[in-house]
């Protein structure tokens, strides 16, 4: 009697896995999470290869298909399912998407008939896309005994025409996976386009998602996923160089234009040869495939140990983006570029920083600067002076705040 009340006990603590659920539980499941999006599909068949019209939809943590208005022949959860855009099937004139479901060893394809089919194809892919990623976190977290991070969470689970937010992910460690989600967050999810549309490649090893070089991505087209972001933070979160450039990369080329604040300021960045070719890589990348977010008006990157090398590619950068880019929004402060302010206080530039500086913003440089932040940059007399002949020789750049010791030098 003792044994068989141990055995099942044992069998009561050992969890169900997703294949073996019923389906009546999953359905009393589902009833209480949100719909996130729902419509008439056409969907191949697990066993026949035939495909048949089905009404899905896609809840917080589930995929559900069968007739509307009854209850859903198949119920799925989303543990670690991913969504892959656009594949093309023989026989099939609409290219459709592909739901891979591991923890049920099935893969289904499906597309939407509605008029306007590729705009209904993305709005599933951005919807399950989403509701994936939030899906595979949560349940990774839980297998790990970690704490999820709520910020990206409560992110992911807003609508995505909700209005644009602050997304701040200040004082905790990002892990690759989270650098991803938030990569494709700020940039959106890039698919390729035409017949084979495959989810784009990462080349390059830098765990970005982009091609290896700088030259212009052909044929690619990033959707928005995930509510928009306002302004982007993440201070103090011992970024490597490698995540800062990501996250400034995917930032710069934000697909909603809605980011106009970046702050990667107090992580450990530091100007080494690495870091510097990570950095430009990725501001060349933005400059190459003229995708950069026009709304974006400062850029704060205070206490990160950057050194003279490093800021000479941000003028350098800033300059060539002025000098291309068309005033968005006339009669505001800056004439309506893109970023005019600059944040590059308490890190150890120098004379040498400053000198940089000058160089970048040379008479012919274009760029259009209207604040300059290097408060605890220990500028001596020489970086003074350098900063000076800026405002003496370059009409475009218009310093209207120059704070050097933390106190405006000039206003």
């Amino acid at each position: 009697e003792g044994e068989a009340s141990a055995t099942s006990a044992a069998a009561a603590a050992t969890p169900i896995l997703p294949a073996n659920e019923k389906l009546q539980d999953l359905y009393e499941e589902l009833k209480h999470e949100r719909i996130y999006y729902e419509g008439e599909v056409v969907k191949e068949g697990f066993n026949v290869r035939s495909w048949k019209n089905r009404w899905m939809l896609a809840s917080e943590s589930m995929i559900a298909y069968g007739e509307k208005g009854q209850r859903p022949r198949q119920i799925f959860r989303l543990n670690n399912a991913t969504i892959e855009p656009r594949k093309l099937v023989k026989g099939v004139k609409y290219a459709c998407l592909q739901l891979v479901l591991p923890d049920y060893s099935r893969t289904f394809r499906f597309y939407s008939e509605a008029k306007d089919s590729p705009s209904a194809n993305e709005e599933w892919f951005a919807v399950l896309w989403n509701r994936t990623a939030a899906s595979r976190y949560r349940h990774q977290c839980r297998v790990l005994l970690q704490i999820p991070n709520t910020a990206i969470l409560s992110h992911l689970d807003a609508p995505i025409t909700a209005l644009p937010v602050k997304l701040a992910l200040n004082g905790n460690p990002l892990s690759f996976q989270l650098v991803d989600i938030v990569r494709d967050i700020l940039r959106g999810v890039p698919i390729k386009t035409g017949t084979t549309a495959a989810a784009a490649d990462d080349d390059d090893g830098d765990g970005d998602g982009d091609n290896k070089d700088s030259r212009p991505e052909r044929g690619v087209k990033y959707i928005q996923c995930a509510r928009a972001v306002s302004s982007f933070e993440c201070k103090n979160s011992g970024l490597s160089s490698s995540k800062a450039a990501t996250f400034l990369k995917a930032a710069l080329q934000n697909v909603a234009d809605s980011i106009n604040e970046i702050d990667l300021s107090d992580n450990p960045i530091e100007d080494v040869p690495a870091t510097q070719k990570m950095i430009k890589t990725a501001l060349d990348t933005v400059l190459a495939h003229a995708k950069a977010c026009k709304n974006i008006s400062k850029l704060t990157m205070a206490g990160c140990k950057l050194g003279p090398a490093i800021i000479r590619i941000f003028g350098q950068f800033v300059s060539k983006w002025h000098s291309i880019a068309r005033p968005i929004r006339k009669y505001t402060m800056g004439g309506g570029y893109p970023l005019t302010h600059l944040d590059f206080s308490n890190n150890p530039l120098k004379n040498a920083g400053a000198q940089a500086l000058k160089e970048a913003f040379h008479l012919k440089s274009g760029a259009k600067v209207t604040e300059l932040a290097l408060a605890g940059c220990k500028i001596g007399d020489e970086g003074i002076e350098a900063i000076a002949n800026i405002l003496r020789d370059v009409p475009t750049v218009h310093i209207l705040q120059l704070r050097v010791i933390g106190e405006l030098l000039f206003i």
